[in-house]
C-alpha cells in the first residue's frame, strides 16, 4: 500500500467514526469489547453480536447508509470482515435461538468445537 492509499484508508476510518451516532459509537464499542473477551462457543458470540446489532440497526433485510457506517467501523475494530458481520445479523435474523435448537438436537454437545460440523447435520434433520 502506497502512502495514498494509507492516506485515503485512514480518512476513511476517521470519516466512519466521525458520522456514528452516540449510540452506535457505544454499540461498536461495546461489541468489540465481548468479541475481546468472550471464551467458549464462538458460535454463542456471533449470535449474540447478531442479534444486538439487529436490536440496533433493524433487520438485515432493510439496508441503510448509517447501518453501513457501523458495520464497517465495527469490523475495523473488531478485525474481522464486514461480511462476516453480515452473516452474524442474518443468523441473529433468521434463527429465533440456535443455540436452543443445537441443543434440543444435540443434548450431548455442550460445546462444539467446530460448529460448521454441526450445522450441516442440523439443517438436514430440520428439512426431514
Amino acid at each position: 500500500m502506497d502512502s495514498s492509499d494509507e492516506t485515503r484508508e485512514a480518512n476513511r476510518t476517521r470519516s466512519n467514526k466521525q458520522v456514528l451516532s452516540a449510540e452506535h459509537r457505544e454499540l461498536v464499542d461495546q461489541l468489540a469489547e465481548r468479541w475481546r473477551s468472550h471464551t467458549g462457543w464462538d458460535g454463542e458470540i456471533r449470535y449474540n453480536t447478531g442479534r444486538m446489532l439487529n436490536a440496533t440497526l433493524g433487520p438485515p433485510t432493510e439496508r441503510s447508509p448509517e447501518a453501513q457506517r457501523v458495520m464497517t467501523a465495527l469490523a475495523e475494530k473488531m478485525g474481522v470482515a464486514a461480511s462476516d458481520l453480515g452473516r452474524m445479523r442474518r443468523s441473529g435474523h433468521r434463527f429465533d435461538n440456535i443455540l436452543a435448537k443445537l441443543r434440543a438436537t444435540y443434548p450431548a454437545v455442550t460445546n462444539p468445537p467446530r460448529p460448521e460440523e454441526v450445522f450441516p447435520r442440523l439443517l438436514v434433520v430440520e428439512g426431514e
